[in-house]
């Protein structure tokens, strides 16, 4: 894994930037990095399809026909959409094209069906149930480089009360009410927890509510702002690409054009590689599992069957 100060010091070596230079600072670095990650990185990650990234977000029904995608979704996609009852009861809706939302746009009951219409899913029939959820399944956007100091690492964990004990909590960027993420401290990186706000800050604490805990979470984990994080949220065997791309970005800005050639050819050398590694995880197609009692069986199927997912 690497960390953003790895990164920026990653950076600066392969390109040797002047100490006194005052035109690409640190943060200049990471907004760099943020944009290979972006637009270069995570379409290849996404290309194999493997949930690298996937995130699930619970939306609660409040009797409304229409729900705002999860704001952190690449691109403002979906992967699926699923209604929960309760604990074992889950089951997958449809997707329609908006064009037949008319077909049921007065029904309210048990949704069956989906659809997009500008930056809000709609559901049909209309939910009526306030005890029930939306789960959208959507590939997250990677979280955005800040500085190590940004951030504090958990050094220990009071599961009764929602105080984690941290080295150093940096009391001028996290505080109590804004949203925080919880962000493993090993490679891979994950968001454990997205968006929780903490109920109180001192120097070398954060509690959080403990429902909002994930039973993931271990000391060496870190706390910081919705959104960042210390760490490069990608394949470790990427960041060697991201930083490649980085300089690649910077160099004509300084001048540097015959480095800016010479580091685009292994760039280029790097990508072929990685588009190599990268492929799926696993071998074969995934499986689409058929419930009993899902759209798809029936309400009087009594079996699972099994046929290759669509979307794999």
């Amino acid at each position: 894994m690497m960390t953003s100060t790895q990164f920026i010091a990653a950076v600066e070596d392969r390109i040797s930037l002047p100490v006194n230079q005052t035109r690409f600072g640190e943060a200049a670095v990471m907004r760099f990095g943020d944009s290979v990650i972006l637009t270069k990185i995570l379409p290849m990650i996404l290309r194999v399809r493997q949930s690298y990234l996937e995130a699930v977000a619970s939306i609660a029904i409040t009797g409304a026909k229409s729900y705002a995608v999860p704001y952190r979704a690449t691109g403002r996609g979906v992967v699926s959409v699923t209604y929960w009852r309760g604990e074992d009861d889950e089951y997958k809706l449809i997707k329609i094209d908006g064009s037949q939302a008319h077909e049921f746009s007065a029904l309210t009951g048990e949704p069956t069906h989906w659809y997009f219409q500008g930056e809000r899913l709609f559901v049909s029939p209309v939910p009526d149930n306030t005890a029930s959820q939306l789960r959208v399944r959507h590939d997250r956007k990677p979280s955005m480089l800040t500085d190590v100091a940004n951030c504090t690492p958990i050094t220990a964990i009071n599961t009764a009360t929602g105080v984690l004990t941290c080295t150093a909590v940096p009391t001028a960027v996290i505080l109590a009410s804004v949203p925080c993420d919880l962000i493993m401290g090993r490679p891979g990186n994950a968001v454990n927890a997205m968006d929780i706000s903490p109920t109180n800050v001192s120097a070398t604490s954060i509690t959080f509510a403990v429902a909002n805990l994930p039973i993931e979470l271990i000391v060496g984990d870190y706390v910081a702002l919705a959104g960042y994080s210390p760490f490069l949220q990608i394949p470790e065997e990427l960041c060697e690409l991201a930083v490649l791309g980085a300089c690649l970005r910077i160099l004509p800005s300084i001048g540097d054009l015959e480095l800016s050639r010479a580091m685009q050819d292994d760039y280029n050398k790097e990508e072929r590689a990685m588009s190599v590694l990268y492929q799926p995880r696993a071998p074969g197609h995934p499986q689409y599992i058929v419930r009993r009692n899902s759209l798809v069986a029936g309400r009087r199927g009594r079996k699972h069957f099994y046929t290759q997912d669509p979307n794999a």
